[in-house]
């Protein structure tokens, strides 16, 4: 087979929102009716085949011999039943199903047009995911996954042979992994030579709520060096790895007037909403990044929960296993990670009612009481996981982006630190790289502090909490009360905790809020949370081993109501059972984990309140949490 007349399509749908991908490693799954495998049936010259799991994700791996007689589809409308393409915008009000393609050219030309003619996509459908930065390239085909068949291990040796490399004057003087690095495709008329890889995100994460927010009117805070954002709920800060559009930092940048972008100098997950910094230069990036190493900078979060949380620090260990969920255990585990948060205050506010979690895209989780919530102010101790500035697969519709435009700036703000999608507040922005360092060294140095709010579910004690989490990187977080050698240390402080309204319907449709199904729906909790530890899913795992999850949070409410119905289901949990084998635990882990739900689609009970550094010399703070707005 020669490599000029050949193209090689790793074509992949992925189930069960799986968008991180840096290379076909992590793609071989099952059998999958994609686009050229069932072009099998119109090509005598194409040959398929795929490697076989018995996981729902699917896979196909084909080679389509180039003649000048193959003719391609004219229609938007793809042989295996994708919807038509026309453009990326306007935005759709949900995400479809994931699909990334994988190619290697076979003849070298401008990438719009390859990947038009491989594809079946239209031209602006096209030049829409490279604006959108879903298109990637490599000048050599990554290595396969070790369970490639022989046929694919062939096709990749034939591609990446000495005797074909060496005539690529592009890759001279270049090792082969540099050459199998990935970069983003910039411009619709970049050319690709023959045996380059091509990664396309058909289908980029969306962020609808982009759309829909006033931007200018969340600027908290506009300086020479950062711009401070109260981050809405249901947006990301910085984009993904398929959408750099849509996010906080370009739409912050584009309300400012900005004409350099917003960097990114911290993360907040997407559901979460409140303060982040961007930095509006490079240096002022570093800077931020600078203090938040040196743990200058402190957050406090608002955090809405279905229980009550005790005040004071609170701290758990969460398993090293980067997916969600999140799995964290009261018990001290080797390698598990530590999360400490201080739980500052815990009240009693009502439940978002059914208007509020509509409008904020709140999941309902069946908790079993929906009156009651309790918001906490947290202070995270520990920091784990769950970005602000975009995903993997979508650096467009982020929070960086829309601030960036919302702005007017010209140079898109860039992430400084993150907060989950859910969440929702205080978020800095860097106008600068610089200041993205200066304010990631002020992290580092543990100069930045953040409170939280927390709308809980049930009472939280006042004061520190301790738990240990499973120090696996992977959601649901797994907490413990008890210390676990290698088990990671979470610790918050909750300030206060006081009664409020659960919020109705009405504020929980508008937000987007799900129900989750809490027995109880009248009376919420809002707690003031200081972080002590910062950790992935830190305060809603720790709230949720609580007995106190926060309202709309679809992933830990569920595994909460069905821990109180039935204690020792557990492992980790205070009424855990003793097992009399590892293989007995780890099926009971792999049982606790599935009690979790999915994660939230826009906003649960938390809140970035407050976000100060260099001993309070910058501090801002957030505007009233989304479940206030029933009440005022």
């Amino acid at each position: 087979m020669k490599i000029g007349s050949v193209t090689v399509s790793f074509a992949s749908i992925l189930a069960n929102g799986c968008r991180s991908l840096s290379s076909p490693v992590t793609l071989v799954r099952t059998l999958a009716t994609t686009h050229v495998a069932l072009t099998k049936h119109h090509n005598k010259h194409l040959v398929a085949w795929s490697s076989g799991c018995s996981t729902s994700n699917t896979t196909a791996f084909a080679c389509e011999y180039s003649k000048p007689d193959v003719t391609h589809t004219a229609t938007t409308t793809s042989v295996n039943g994708y919807h038509e393409y026309h453009r990326l915008l306007p935005c759709p009000s949900h995400n479809g199903p994931p699909r990334v393609e994988h190619l290697v050219v076979s003849e070298g030309g401008p990438v719009l047009e390859y990947i038009c003619k491989a594809l079946d996509l239209p031209p602006l459908f096209v030049a829409d995911l490279i604006h959108f930065g879903a298109v990637y390239y490599a000048l050599v085909c990554p290595k396969p996954p070790p369970s490639a068949t022989p046929e694919q291990i062939q096709i990749f040796e034939e591609v990446t042979a000495p005797s074909v490399l060496r005539n690529r004057a592009s890759i001279k003087g270049k090792t082969i992994r540099e050459a199998q690095k990935t970069f983003r495709i910039t411009h619709v008329d970049q050319f690709v030579e023959a045996g380059t890889y091509i990664r396309v995100h058909v289908h980029p994460k969306r962020f609808p709520r982009c759309y829909e927010i006033d931007w200018k009117s969340r600027i908290i805070a506009v300086t020479e060096s950062y711009v401070v954002l109260d981050k809405p709920a249901g947006t990301s800060v910085g984009g993904t790895t398929d959408n750099i559009e849509e996010s906080c930092a370009t739409f912050a940048t584009r309300a400012l007037g900005l004409t350099i972008p917003l960097k990114t100098t911290h993360q907040i997950d997407n559901c979460t909403e409140g303060c982040v910094v961007l930095a509006r230069t490079k240096e002022y990036c570093s800077v931020f990044h600078g203090k938040i190493r040196e743990k200058k900078v402190k957050k406090l979060y608002l955090a809405l929960a279905a229980a009550p949380v005790p005040i004071g620090i609170i701290t758990h260990y969460m398993r090293p296993v980067n997916m969600a969920p999140r799995l964290i255990s009261e018990d001290f585990t080797k390698g598990w990670l530590s999360c400490r948060l201080e739980v500052l205050e815990c009240k009693e506010v009502p439940w978002p009612n059914a208007v509020i979690e509509k409008k904020y895209g709140v999941d309902d989780c069946g908790w079993p009481s929906q009156h009651i919530a309790y918001e906490c102010k947290i202070n995270l101790l520990t920091g784990r996981t769950h970005q602000v500035g975009g995903t993997t697969d979508n650096i467009e519709e982020s929070c960086a982006t829309f601030a960036t435009r919302a702005l007017g700036l010209t140079i898109p703000l860039k992430t400084t630190h993150q907060i989950d999608n859910c969440t929702e507040g205080c978020v800095v922005l860097a106008r600068t790289k610089e200041y993205c360092s200066v304010f990631h060294g002020k992290i580092r140095e543990k100069k930045v502090k953040k409170l939280y709010l927390a709308l809980a579910a049930a009472p939280v004690p006042i004061g520190i909490i301790t738990h240990y989490m499973r120090p696996v990187n992977m959601a649901p977080r797994l907490i413990s009360e008890d210390f676990t050698k290698g088990w990671l240390s979470c610790r918050l402080e909750v300030l206060e905790c006081k009664e409020v309204p659960w919020p109705n319907a009405v504020i929980e449709k508008k937000y987007g809020v799900d129900d989750c199904g809490w027995p109880s729906q009248h009376i919420a909790y809002e707690c003031k949370i200081n972080l002590l530890t910062g950790r992935t899913h830190q305060i809603r795992a720790q709230l949720a081993a609580c007995g106190a999850p926060m309202v709309g949070d679809s992933m830990y409410m569920p595994a909460a109501i069905v821990e109180m119905r039935s204690p020792g289901c557990n492992p980790f949990g205070k009424y855990k059972q003793n097992y009399t084998s590892e293989t007995d635990k780890e099926m009971a882990v792999t049982e606790w984990i599935a009690q979790h739900g999915k994660e939230p689609n826009v906003a649960i009970g938390l809140q970035a309140c407050q976000i100060s550094w260099d001993d309070g010399e910058h501090m801002y703070e957030a505007g009233s949490p989304w479940w206030r707005f029933e009440i005022a």
